[in-house]
């Protein structure tokens, strides 16, 4: 009597040698072959990528793969300074709206905002979510910007109409930056949680610090020997709605 594993092959077996579903596995092979492709040259990518000073030796330790460790250390990284300068670039992006904001502004004054406009917005998400919070769509507004720095003031009228929409319901938060140690921080806290145990937020009395291994690792990866964990904490308890943090 064949075993399970032997029915099973032979099963397949049966299935393969008809020819329409032969054909329609090698219609399948194509996109599937380019797909693990893909994965392969992102995985030599990440072979080749510098090693990672903090997050991928405590990854490793948490017997994670190395180049699994280096992709995560650099994702985590990469993150943060994206994140970093978003909140930098939110005062300059809402001071440059508000100026645009009212009319009869002079040409040389709105091609200076212009560009600083669409610098933020190729560089950060700060304008399409400054827009996505006023229920608005920043195309037209980023087109007519791009008209002006090429020499077209016609639409200087429009621009002024929307930036005013735009500033109604803009804000800014006050208080110190985000960095991009602790955003990289808050990142890591927030995506590894379920998969290691980093025991994210100890503190020491006796030594005076935070001494948990990820907090020491993002010290390691930014160089920066006095970061503080509790303002990524904070953000991320925030987020989650939630009283403790584990």
């Amino acid at each position: 009597m064949p075993t399970i594993n032997e029915f099973i092959a032979e099963y397949v077996q049966q299935q393969l040698d008809q020819p329409h579903v032969r054909e329609k596995l090698e219609n399948a092979m194509e996109p599937l072959l380019g797909f693990f492709g893909m994965v392969g040259m992102l995985l030599m990518r990440t072979q080749y990528l510098p090693p990672s000073s903090g997050y991928e030796p405590l990854l490793v330790e948490e017997n994670f793969n190395q180049i699994a460790a280096r992709g995560i250390a650099h994702i985590a990284i990469r993150h943060g300074r994206r994140m970093a300068k978003e909140s930098y670039s939110i005062k300059p992006a809402a001071d440059a709206i508000r100026f645009l904001a009212k009319s009869g502004r002079h040409s040389d004054s709105v091609l200076a905002r212009a560009k600083i406009i669409l610098s933020i917005s190729e560089e950060t998400s700060v304008i399409e979510t400054i827009f996505e919070s006023a229920g608005l769509n920043e195309f037209e507004f980023l087109g007519l910007l791009k008209d002006v720095v090429d020499g077209n003031k016609n639409g200087l009228k429009r621009i002024s109409e929307i930036a005013a929409l735009a500033s109604r319901t803009l804000s800014i938060r006050r208080g110190p930056k985000i960095t991009a140690a602790s955003a990289a921080h808050e990142f890591f806290m927030e995506q590894t949680k379920e998969k290691i145990e980093l025991r994210a937020y100890t503190y020491d009395d006796v030594v005076g610090d935070f001494t948990d291994p990820l907090t020491m690792a993002t010290r390691r990866e930014f160089d920066d020997p006095h970061f503080d964990p509790k303002p990524a904490r904070r953000r991320l308890k925030a987020r989650k709605g939630t009283k403790t943090l584990d």
